[in-house]
């Protein structure tokens, strides 16, 4: 029994969204059948009762409001905290696939100084290379300033390098064709 309890608890406690209307249902009942007894055990005379009603009225809007704003700031301190998490698990990301992009440029160079020693490798394409890998790196070090994006958006700025990338080899292997 314990346990069902717990794992109701648990429940509960994963959709705060049900957190202020039970806790307003909660504070309006007790608030209602205490409130009834002690007004009636207090008022002498129907004129005082109705005053204290009104006055009771007032307290119960002024308690739940009160109630409503500690329990919404409660779940909106829990929601940013998690928003934040989540943002630097972000930025995380996007500074380890920098590190990880970086380290294959640096590998492209050592494949670029490879393909210098060859004879009949286009000068060009290696200008090409240094221009492409450059641009690169600056747009990887850009990425370091973001605090948002999604996974969408770093998919098109990968997609949009690569596709530059290639185009621009295809122009200079065509160039190279035509000369």
């Amino acid at each position: 029994m314990a346990s069902d309890s717990l794992s109701a608890w648990k429940r509960f406690k994963s959709k705060p969204y049900w957190l202020v209307p039970l806790s307003y249902l909660l504070l309006g009942v007790v608030w209602i059948a205490a409130s009834d007894f002690v007004v009636e055990a207090l008022a002498p005379n129907a004129a005082t009762l109705s005053f204290l009603q009104t006055i009771k009225g007032w307290a119960f809007v002024l308690v739940s409001s009160a109630l409503i704003y500690f329990l919404t700031r409660r779940s909106y301190n829990d929601m940013k905290a998690s928003e934040d998490t989540k943002r630097e698990l972000f930025r995380s990301t996007v500074s380890a696939s920098d590190h990880i992009l970086l380290n294959y440029l640096n590998q492209m160079q050592m494949v670029r100084m490879e393909a210098e020693e060859c004879e009949g490798f286009s000068r060009e394409v290696l200008e090409l290379s240094d221009q492409i890998s450059k641009e690169t790196v600056e747009e990887l070090k850009s990425l370091e300033n973001l605090n948002t994006g999604s996974a969408e958006d770093i998919d098109a700025f990968i997609e949009r390098r690569i596709r530059e990338a290639r185009e621009a080899v295809e122009k200079s292997v065509k160039g190279e064709e035509e000369s």
